[in-house]
């Protein structure tokens, strides 16, 4: 049975779900673009699809911002349509192989949960800076030193940190294309299964 939104909007296979709700695939039946559709109860204790909506619109038009094609209530459910961007963290994470990167206390094991936790903590404590970003440009260690010396109600000097990254990545002769070190792995046309419609 095919279920629609807003009379344009065709609902796909499941992607996942969280404290709002549940998130689709979706179909454009006007443009045939793939799109994102989220459902929220409108028994939800928290609705916060609403809210979500109103703070994509004021964001509009920034680099990772999803375009907002549509929101409104569909029988039991707040629905918000919106452009779909790619795989989600999770997507990413699970495609790395449930790794983005080695930390030191990755695969620690106790006996039980609070050993190995306490083991954790104590290799956290013992790893620098300097160690965890063996390997990365200098500027890394300057970024966390900084980070770790704010205290609580510090402001962060955001102009500084933003600066300290863009003069590393014109130093090492970056392009701004868009391209991230999971790009490669990770094909939009593997995250859209056109068979689950």
């Amino acid at each position: 049975m095919e279920i629609h939104v807003a009379g344009r909007f065709l609902l796909g296979r499941k992607l996942g779900s969280g404290s709002f709700g549940e998130i689709y695939m979706g179909r454009n039946l006007l443009t045939q673009e793939d799109v994102a559709i989220k459902l929220e109860p409108l028994r939800s204790k928290h609705r916060q699809l609403l809210y979500e909506s109103k703070l994509y619109k004021v964001l509009n038009g920034g680099v990772g911002i999803p375009v907002v094609f549509y929101y409104g209530v569909e029988g039991d459910y707040n629905v918000m349509v919106m452009e779909l961007l790619g795989p989600s963290l999770e997507d990413l994470f699970l495609m790395m192989g449930k790794q983005f990167c080695f930390l030191p206390w990755q695969g620690m094991r106790g006996g039980n949960k609070k050993d190995k936790y306490d083991k954790i903590l104590d290799k956290k404590i013992a790893t620098t800076t300097e160690m965890l970003c063996r390997g990365f440009p200098h500027e890394f260690i300057t970024y966390l030193n900084y980070c770790r010396s704010l205290r609580f109600e510090d402001r962060p000097d955001y102009a500084y940190l933003r600066r300290l990254f863009k003069i590393l990545f014109f130093n090492e002769n970056y392009s701004f294309d868009f391209q991230f070190d999971w790009s490669q792995h990770f094909e939009c046309d593997d995250y859209v299964d056109e068979d689950n419609y």
